[in-house]
């Protein structure tokens, strides 16, 4: 049994590892709500649902996504919105901003607000690193971001990596937020599959210990 928790912990350091040590990091659009840029998914201090005006706009991710090359640290982002309202309830117009806040200090991301950090619609970034976006933002509701941060410093990627980074679009009836997605790592397919085996082996050695017990 001893010898069972001992290769069942060296396996899962070993996927921990090859988390970690990975080159390129995908990421998907996470929040209280959902998976996409969901106004359900804006939240107020103490992490309870924002209040939202009029009918809200959504997005997410388009072409290749979000991912983080942890050896060139560049961030690459590619995301769109549609339907965010203008400044009044029920219209439609540009995007008042278009954010990633963090890191947000909450024990659960999704649940805690940040200030600005890399404001992408004003072309600017963190200190240490490089945006080159390539931006649209229409007066009717739609919009998208397609680029990279480049010089991320290691301390922003732990945060990064830690799922306390979040994309905020903003509009002129809800200027705290319309639509949020906090950028949460997906593990590697190869790191889950290994995952899944290990606690199915685990499980098989559990039963047949338990087939070899004497009967009383």
């Amino acid at each position: 049994m001893k010898m069972c928790m001992f290769v069942l912990t060296a396996l899962l350091v070993g996927v921990g590892s090859t988390l970690s040590h990975a080159a390129i990091v995908p990421f998907d659009l996470v929040g209280r709500s959902g998976a996409g840029l969901l106004s359900g998914n804006e939240v107020n201090a103490d992490g309870t649902a924002a209040t939202i005006s009029g009918t809200p706009g959504s997005g997410g991710e388009i072409g290749a996504g979000f991912s983080f090359d942890n050896v060139a640290r560049i961030l690459t982002l590619n995301f769109s919105w549609t339907g965010i309202q203008g400044a009044t309830a029920g219209t439609l117009g540009a995007a008042t901003g278009f954010h990633i806040h963090g890191p947000v200090a909450a024990a659960n991301p999704q649940l805690g607000n940040a200030a600005v950090l890399h404001n992408i619609s004003a072309g600017t970034s963190a200190p240490g690193t490089t945006p080159l976006y390539t931006v649209l933002n229409n007066a009717n509701g739609t919009g998208s971001v397609t680029g990279t941060i480049s010089g991320i410093t290691a301390a922003q990627e732990a945060d990064l990596l830690a799922g306390s980074w979040y994309v905020n679009v903003h509009s002129g009836v809800n200027g705290g937020g319309e639509a949020r997605g906090n950028l949460v790592a997906v593990p590697e397919p190869s790191s889950c599959a290994l995952l899944g085996l290990v606690a199915a082996g685990y499980a098989a050695r559990r039963r047949f210990a338990k087939k070899k017990q004497p009967v009383a």
